[in-house]
C-alpha cells in the first residue's frame, strides 16, 4: 500500500460502546501497553492523562479518550490497554482506546457535517460522523483534541 491508498484509509475502533474512525494518515503505530508501562507520576487530570510511558525512547502522555468524551473512566488502568500513537504540535502522544476493529477504504464511508447547532453548543472535540453499514462513527480529529490538550481545556 502506497501512502495516496493509505490517506484513503480509515481506522476504526471503540471507546466502551461508542465507535470512531480515524484518517489512517494521522496515526502513527497501535501499541499495546501493560499497566505497568504507564507511569502515573505523569498523570494530568486536566489534559485527560492518566500517566505517561516510554515510545522509542521518548516519554509520551497517554490521554484516555474515555475521559476527553466524557465517559466513565476506569479509577485503575487495565493490565493490557491498546494506544493510538498520534502526532501533535508539542510531539507525540497516545490515545487510550478500547477495541481496534480495523483498516477499511474511505469510500465505506458516508460522512457527514454535525448540524451547527451541536458545533455552537460547547462541543467542539468532534465536527463530523461517519456512517458505516448504518453504524454511526465519531470521526476523531486527533488536533483539535490536542490543541484542547495542551492548552488545559479538556
Amino acid at each position: 500500500m502506497n501512502e495516496t491508498d493509505a490517506a484513503l484509509m480509515k481506522l476504526v475502533f471503540r471507546v466502551e460502546d461508542i465507535g470512531f474512525s480515524l484518517v489512517v494518515e494521522h496515526l502513527v503505530e497501535v501499541v499495546q501497553l501493560r499497566a505497568a508501562d504507564i507511569d502515573p507520576g505523569g498523570a494530568n487530570d486536566e489534559q485527560g492523562v492518566p500517566g505517561t510511558f516510554s515510545y522509542r525512547e521518548k516519554t509520551v502522555p497517554l490521554v484516555d479518550l474515555r475521559r476527553v468524551f466524557g465517559l466513565q473512566a476506569e479509577e485503575t488502568i487495565p493490565e493490557e490497554v491498546t494506544a493510538l500513537m498520534l502526532g501533535g504540535e508539542d510531539g507525540l502522544w497516545g490515545a487510550l482506546v478500547g477495541d481496534v476493529e480495523g483498516v477499511f477504504p474511505e469510500e465505506t464511508f458516508k460522512t457527514g457535517d454535525l448540524p451547527i447547532s451541536l458545533i455552537c453548543s460547547g462541543q467542539k472535540l468532534y465536527s463530523q460522523l461517519d456512517i458505516r453499514r448504518g453504524e454511526p462513527f465519531v470521526c476523531l480529529e486527533p488536533d483539535k483534541i490536542d490543541r484542547l490538550r495542551t492548552a488545559g481545556c479538556l
